[in-house]
């Protein structure tokens, strides 16, 4: 199951997938917010135009929806676009034809600092109930889970390369001079080396 992937790309896109199929919604998203949380990456999604995913990348500005949801901190759901009154959708939005939406905030679990947003994304307005609501979170909920595990896989490979890099420098540089004085334990570990 893409879930378990170690791909951060494929476990946000099948996680758009489902929650697209389960709420019946052609659109899906997951937007990444920058550090600084002014931006948002498109990260993942299903339904939208070729190229956009991966690539575009939309300001969090004073009345926009992304906005509104990070200042919220609770899930939003938008039911119909021609009555929507506290913020207004973005060009994405737009250029989809999107009527209506809900999006939950997807929260890092050591910090609970928001990473991005998880969406759907209706063509016609649609009053999302309160269990596509708690089906949605819940689902942020495993990706934030699924984002933390990959992130702590990928800095543990990073530390094992760095460590086997380090290691081989020793190496080279015993052999290189091999009146370098040095110490070992019983086992034959490298202890110290005087440089």
């Amino acid at each position: 199951m893409a879930l378990f992937s170690q791909s951060m790309d494929e476990v946000l896109n099948e996680a758009c997938r489902l929650v697209s199929e389960a709420l019946e919604t052609p659109l899906a998203k997951f937007v990444e917010f920058s550090k600084d949380r002014h931006a948002v990456l498109l990260r993942s999604g299903v339904g939208w135009q070729p190229g956009l995913v991966g690539q575009l990348r939309l300001d969090v500005v004073e009345g926009s929806a992304e906005e509104y949801s990070l200042r919220q901190n609770t899930p939003v759901v938008s039911p119909d676009r021609a009555t929507e009154t506290r913020f207004r959708y973005n060009e994405l939005l737009l250029g989809h034809g999107v009527e209506a939406f809900v999006n939950v905030l997807v929260k890092s679990p050591d910090e609970m600092s928001p990473v991005g947003i998880f969406e759907v994304d209706s063509t016609e307005p649609r009053a999302f109930s309160d269990s596509d609501v708690d089906f949605l979170r819940g689902y942020a909920n495993l990706l934030a889970g699924a984002i933390a595990r990959i992130q702590f896989a990928a800095a543990m490979a990073e530390t094992e390369r760095q460590l086997r890099e380090n290691e081989r420098r020793m190496r080279i540089s015993v052999a290189l001079n091999p009146q370098m004085p040095w110490t070992a334990d019983p086992g034959g570990e490298v202890t110290s080396i005087d440089q």
